[in-house]
Formats: structure tokens, sequence, C-alpha cells
């Protein structure tokens, strides 16, 4: 009886300390809530990102819901961002949907919270490796294809002529851009299994680092482009 007791008092114990944690944590967002609603700060957050946003082919409101989730710092309902953002619930549900799916925002299960909470996925390295590996990627990769099939019908219907030759020049330019793009994206990709710190000190070393212009002969139109798409990166 005493050990059904002493259980009984320390489940109590925990019940009323989540409850002033839940408590505390309600307030503490309801402050902050109340702190960003009318801020100059959210408006040139949700700005700055919608912009963002844009340039990269999504919509603006992709841009301006990140935009609250950036600026708060803990997560939030879709009422608290139809709140902050001024968007329906139709759009922010939406938009949400398709920002998960590139892994920009992680939805949150948390207790005593009815509804669900999202917040913004931490790695910043990995959410722009996801969004150049599904989207710019696809582009360069679909570009590096036709220009190929282009330089092989060159190859085979067309006469040797200084014409064909330019032509070949400038497909060979592009697969040498198109090849590069690809590589920065792995990069960046393989960037984001690494801390905020170590990328900032190694994005710091690259800054310092001296790289001489290429001589003149390696420019020279003779040297062939080599495709070196398949090799992956160390």
């Amino acid at each position: 009886m005493k050990e059904f007791i002493k259980e009984m008092i320390s489940q109590s114990s925990q019940l009323q300390q989540k409850t002033m944690t839940a408590s505390v944590q309600q307030s503490e967002l309801v402050d902050e809530l109340d702190e960003l609603e009318h801020s100059l700060l959210l408006e040139k957050t949700q700005q700055a990102f919608a912009e963002v946003f844009e340039a990269f082919g999504f919509k603006a409101n992709h841009g301006r819901i990140w935009g609250v989730l950036f600026a708060c710092t803990t997560p939030l309902s879709q009422r608290e961002l139809m709140r902050l953002s001024g968007l329906s619930s139709g759009l922010i549900s939406q938009s949400l949907a398709e920002l998960g799916r590139y892994g920009m925002v992680k939805p949150l299960e948390v207790e005593d919270r009815r509804e669900l909470l999202y917040q913004l996925e931490d790695n910043m390295a990995k959410v722009v490796s996801s969004i150049l590996s599904r989207r710019e990627e696809r582009v360069i990769s679909r570009l590096i294809e036709r220009m190929k099939e282009i330089k092989l019908e060159l190859a085979i219907n067309e006469r040797d002529s200084s014409r064909t030759r330019e032509r070949l020049r400038r497909i060979e330019q592009i697969l040498a851009l198109g090849h590069l793009a690809r590589s920065i994206f792995q990069l960046i990709g393989k960037l984001s299994h690494y801390s905020y710190q170590t990328v900032k000190l190694g994005a710091g070393v690259l800054s310092r680092l001296h790289v001489p212009e290429l001589p003149k002969w390696f420019e020279h139109e003779h040297i062939p482009y080599q495709d070196v798409s398949s090799r992956p990166l160390e």
C-alpha cells in the first residue's frame, strides 16, 4: 500500500511539473507572438525571403511563411502562422505541404498541443542542398543531356567546317559549365553533413585562398572537353 501511495504521489508530481512547464512555454509563445505581430523585423524578414524564394522558382507565399518561422524561435501552428503572415488557412496548409516535401520545414507533435506545430529545418546547408538537387540540378542535367545529343548530331550529320567546329566549341563550353555547376551542387550536399561552425570555418579558408589565372594554353580550342560527370566527388 505504501508503495502504491508513493507511486501515485510521484506521478502527481510529474504531472504538475509537466503542467507548469507547458504553461511557461505557452506564456513565452504568447509573448513572442505579441512581440512579432506588428514588428518591423517580421515584415522585413518575410519580404526578404519572399524575394529569395521567388528567385528560386517558388512562390512568394512560401518565402513569407518561411520568414515567419525564421523570425520566431518556437514552433508554430497553422493558426499562429495565419496570424503572423496574414495568409489564408488554405494557402498556409498548401505551402507547408510543399515546403515539407523539400525538407525545409518539419511538423512536430507536441504534448498538450492539439494542433500540429511546424519549425524550420535547422541545417541550412541541407535546405539549400535539397532545393538545388531537386530543382536546379534537374534543369542542369536535362541541359547536359540535350547538349550531348546535339553534339552527337553535329558529329554524325554535319560536314567538317569552321562553322561546325565553332558550334562544337560552344557546346563543349556549355557542357563544361554544366558539369561544374552539378559538382558544386554535390559539394553543397556534402557540406550539409557538417556543423554550421565547420562550414563557416571552411568558407573562411576558401575565401583566403589565392587562385591564379589559368595559363593561356589551357583555354586553347584544340584541347577537347572531357566528360568527367560520372566521377564521384571524393
